[in-house]
């Protein structure tokens, strides 16, 4: 079987890296062959809608859609997705994966009903999606655990969300997702005795 990926969100921060990691990887187990992977933070940093071969899109068997930070209050990306992606899957196996699901219009869920699997990351998302078929299962990140690395104690650390009140913080340390990789995000959580965050994927790591 061959795929096109959406959303490849691997360009925003390391949490995202390794989500993409562990899709490659799983997608490769199962024998299936990415013809191209999108990527899908476009409008964030070009202001433009994903751009991907034609070619890819006619000889993919199954489309694979990342939702990922995405699929909430009908934003650009996540109805381009719905509209000019999942709309047109006719012939094609179809799978949402590590997906949110919020404050989007009602008539999504229902065109998502044929999708072949559906994946969402957090209760919440499942029972504002509404479909029997979905799957409840952790964020991706999840599945790659680094290698062990013995560190010093850090403490109580602080994470990269809620800026402006975690930097009045007088802790032990700090992780940043966007500068730091999984790895080392993952090895400092392992020696901490506490991270205060409001990002999914840093509660991932912890």
């Amino acid at each position: 079987m061959r795929a096109i990926v959406f959303n490849d969100t691997s360009r925003f921060h390391h949490g995202c890296s390794a989500v993409m990691r562990v899709l490659h990887h799983e997608l490769e187990q199962a024998g299936v062959e990415v013809l191209e992977t999108v990527y899908g933070n476009t409008w964030a940093l070009q202001k433009a809608y994903p751009d991907y071969r034609q070619s890819s899109w006619q000889e993919a068997d199954l489309v694979v859609i990342n939702g990922e930070g995405t699929m909430h209050d009908d934003a650009k990306l996540a109805v381009y997705y719905m509209d000019e992606v999942i709309n047109k899957c006719t012939g094609k196996k179809l799978a949402l994966v590590n997906t949110l699901w919020h404050r989007m219009s009602p008539h999504y869920a229902k065109n998502l009903a044929v999708a072949d699997l559906i994946t969402v990351r957090e209760p919440l998302s499942c029972r504002e999606l509404g479909l029997e078929s979905s799957v409840t299962m952790p964020d991706l990140s999840y599945y790659e655990v680094p290698v062990y690395g013995k560190l010093p104690d850090q403490g109580l650390v602080k994470g990269t969300f809620y800026k402006r009140v975690f930097d009045d913080l007088e802790l032990d340390g700090k992780i940043n997702i966007k500068r730091e990789d999984w790895g080392v995000i993952v090895n400092k959580l392992r020696h901490a005795k506490a991270c205060l965050t409001g990002k999914h994927h840093e509660v991932i790591a912890c």
